[in-house]
């Protein structure tokens, strides 16, 4: 039997839960400028190899496999966008270079959670913002020579209700955001591994 208190409870997250699926609330995501920028021209295209891409996506360190597909998708997509890469095989092929790529979202999703039933209840009124943090650990084998690992840190910072996002940064819809992380993350990959002669 519910009470009068548990039956407001349950009429307020029924609210907030109406209020963020007709966008009342609607979040608007950040990609964190904590990476260095890699601006595509300077990428050399001048001799684009082919490799094998292998993509493992984590949360908090536990492997979440039914994200792969997408984060793989995305990754080709940028290594391709580069200009570095000829063609991104994603069935194996011991002849060719094989990229490594683990993507782990290390953000506190409890959290996360906690903070947008909160902004839900004040109906908005109360804004909240959460970072979903990732690590990007990359791994070029090469035939016959020792393999280089690379890792790297982003972050996109999300806010809904009445907050405001990190000063000078351009709002984008999660999505957006989640793709820039990765084109972030892949250019600098590029980048560091073309300086060191293995790209």
């Amino acid at each position: 039997m519910f009470t009068s208190t548990s039956r407001r409870v349950q009429r307020g997250l029924l609210l907030a839960a109406t209020l963020l699926a007709v966008g009342c609330i609607s979040p608007k995501s950040y990609v964190d400028p904590v990476l260095p920028k890699v601006e595509a021209s300077t990428i050399k295209r001048d001799d684009p190899k082919v490799v094998v891409l292998e993509v493992q996506f984590f949360r908090k360190g536990e492997r979440l496999p039914k994200a792969d597909a997408q984060v793989r998708d995305q990754v080709r997509l940028q290594l391709l966008a580069s200009g570095a890469l000829k063609e991104v095989l994603l069935s194996p092929d011991p002849t060719k270079l094989l990229l490594k790529v683990d993507l782990d979202n290390v953000g506190d999703t409890g959290a996360a959670v906690a903070k947008g039933i909160g902004t839900g209840l004040t109906f908005g009124l109360v804004g909240s913002m959460v970072t979903d943090g990732y690590v990007f650990t990359a791994t070029m084998n090469r035939v016959g020579l020792p393999p280089i690992q690379k890792v790297y840190k982003h972050a996109i910072h999300t806010t809904v209700g009445n907050k405001s996002g990190p000063e000078g940064l351009e709002p984008l819809s999660l999505t957006v955001a989640f793709n820039r992380v990765v084109e972030g993350l892949v250019l600098n990959l590029i980048k560091d591994l073309q300086a060191e002669g293995a790209l």
